[in-house]
């Protein structure tokens, strides 16, 4: 049995060293490959940099890509073994023969056509297809009635309701053909489905939340917040809707990115701007521009901000991801006071799509810039208890959660994603694995001795975090957060072959949420439980010290910043 954590540390470095031998490992493969394909294409007598277009006559016309991967495709991809191309790009320079690749991976899926992907799918003996179905479909909203660019003025809101009358036997009818997408494609097709359950981007359990109870069936484990924040601010602009615009609201955005820029401390943060229509797009891209001409500091921070900044309306902005999201949502009253409940797609058919895009795109914090009035948005119960988790009631029901989240109204918050997962279409996410027992009587030994020393109030066992569970964490004296985590050799070490790989993965991720770790293993607690309580006490001790040292040293200096001012 293990009695310390030496093999768990040499398993870490080996780890890494054996990482770097197998990246020289390949490189050295690939270069032999390489001279091993360039001579036997000379032994054929062929002139390689002929082929590549090294030189070229006077007046020689160069060889294509397409042309010199038809003639040479073993020698082309000796050499680039590894291609990025979109699948247009794939069908019109590579040949097409079924499985001319050994794997081939799509990216996106849920926006890609099968008609346009379907050549490029069939060149890889293994495919793999990577996507979410509760994303966008392909683009359409420019081939028909123009929606997004002009809303007509109606409210109606489920144009798929005509085709909810199919029967089964019609609906089995259906061809393959007519998935919506790539990603549909697969998954009628039955290929083997595998989930990712760990969400990473969003630094904040909060950001991803609403969906999470929304769409996913609350499967999606978030990791936990390294510091104590607001994540969604909501900003009541009421602004009037004119002209397809609203100006009130662009200039509050526009106000909102010279904050944020000039706040910015180590590094200038990626923001981006989603509208609900491009004309609110193109407004907030003016006013910008007149404001940058006029404050040079701020117009400094743009240029070095460069492309990690943009404005989009909601139908560009999927596979984007930013630091700060700022969201105008562009409808508000008229001039006469009247409020058109139409907002072009994203209210309709399967328009939450659109929405859990948009409202999962930041990494750090969300803006909700809104002119909806109050009255209209407090209609979201009734809405999703009639039509379920799509159309306005959806859409009221986010602006509702971030105001609750910007105003620290836990209850409101609370109560809200228990009626999303009232409504979800997917079924509920049960961890059956993360229950609240302990997993063994030495965890709950340790547990009672540490408490009689530390007071219970300190302590939580099996604490659940981004997917993972501790089991024992010690509460921080100051913020109250989890900030030691003690592990106990229980039965996960003895399962498998793999505990100590798993626990190592495991490890490294929560320390890059601030936990400290500290491991009790059982032999040399039954030798001596006194000695390793004890161990196990100073460092806690140890930990609060450090801590509160370095409170000091962040109050000292504020103190200081306050009286330079």
């Amino acid at each position: 049995m293990p009695k310390s954590d030496y093999q768990l540390q040499q398993y870490r470095q080996q780890k890494q060293e054996f990482n770097n031998a197998q990246l020289n490992s390949i490189i050295a493969l690939w270069t032999e490959k390489q001279a091993d394909a360039v001579g036997h294409f000379k032994a054929r007598g062929q002139n390689i940099n002929s082929l590549f277009n090294k030189k070229g006559a006077k007046g020689m016309r160069r060889n294509s890509l397409r042309t010199i991967v038809n003639r040479e495709f073993e020698l082309f991809t000796d050499f680039f073994p590894v291609l990025l191309v979109n699948p247009s790009v794939c069908s019109s320079i590579l040949p097409l023969q079924e499985g001319i690749f050994d794997v081939v991976i799509f990216d996106e899926a849920s926006q890609l056509r099968l008609e346009d992907t379907y050549a490029a799918l069939i060149r890889g003996k293994a495919k793999i297809v990577s996507g979410d179905k509760h994303q966008m479909a392909p683009s359409s909203y420019f081939e028909g009635s123009g929606a997004l660019l002009d809303p007509i003025d109606d409210e109606t809101e489920d144009y798929e309701d005509e085709f909810s009358d199919r029967t089964a036997l019609q609906a089995a009818q259906l061809n393959l053909a007519d998935s919506e997408s790539l990603l549909a494609y697969a998954v009628d097709k039955g290929f083997v489905e595998s989930y990712l359950k760990v969400h990473y981007r969003s630094k904040h359990p909060y950001l991803i939340d609403f969906s999470n109870h929304a769409f996913y069936g609350n499967r999606l484990m978030p990791v936990p917040a390294k510091e104590h924040y607001t994540p969604i601010e909501y900003l009541q602009i009421d602004g009037l809707y004119e002209g397809q615009v609203n100006k009130q609201e662009a200039l509050q955005v526009v106000e909102l990115l010279q904050q944020i820029m000039k706040d910015a401390k180590d590094s200038i943060p990626s923001v981006g701007v989603a509208t609900f229509n491009i004309y609110q797009r193109n407004l907030i891209l003016e006013e910008l521009s007149a404001v940058r001409q006029n404050d040079s500091v701020f117009d400094s921070l743009m240029a070095q901000a460069g492309d990690s900044f943009f404005v989009k309306n909601l139908e560009n902005i999927q596979g984007d991801e930013r630091d700060i999201i700022i969201l105008s949502t562009t409808f508000g009253r008229k001039a006469d006071g009247s409020f058109s409940q139409n907002f072009g797609p994203i209210i309709q058919g399967k328009g939450h799509r659109m929405l859990n895009v948009i409202i999962t795109r930041a990494r750090s914090k969300v803006y909700v810039c809104t002119s909806f009035p109050q009255e209209y948005v407090g209609q979201y119960p009734n809405l999703i208890q009639q039509k379920g988790n799509k159309g306005r009631g959806i859409l009221y029901a986010y602006f509702t959660y971030a105001k609750a989240v910007s105003e620290g109204n836990d209850e409101l918050r609370k109560g809200i994603l228990q009626l999303l997962s009232q409504y979800c279409t997917d079924k509920l996410y049960e961890p059956a694995e993360f229950s609240l027992g302990s997993e063994s009587p030495f965890e709950d030994e340790v547990f009672e001795q540490l408490a009689q020393h530390i007071g219970a109030d300190r302590l939580e066992q099996q604490h659940s975090v981004g997917g993972f569970r501790i089991d024992i964490v010690v509460k921080s004296k100051t913020s109250h957060k989890p900030l030691i985590a003690i592990e106990c050799d229980g039965a996960k070490y003895h399962n498998s072959p793999e505990a100590y790989a798993w626990d190592s993965f495991r490890q490294e991720q929560l320390e890059r949420y601030g936990f400290v770790f500290h491991r009790i293993w059982s032999i040399k607690w039954w030798d001596d439980a006194n000695g390793e309580l004890k161990r196990l006490i100073d460092f806690i001790r140890q930990q609060d010290e450090e801590e509160a040292n370095l409170g000091k040293h962040v109050h000292a200096a504020t103190r200081i910043n306050i009286n330079d001012n």
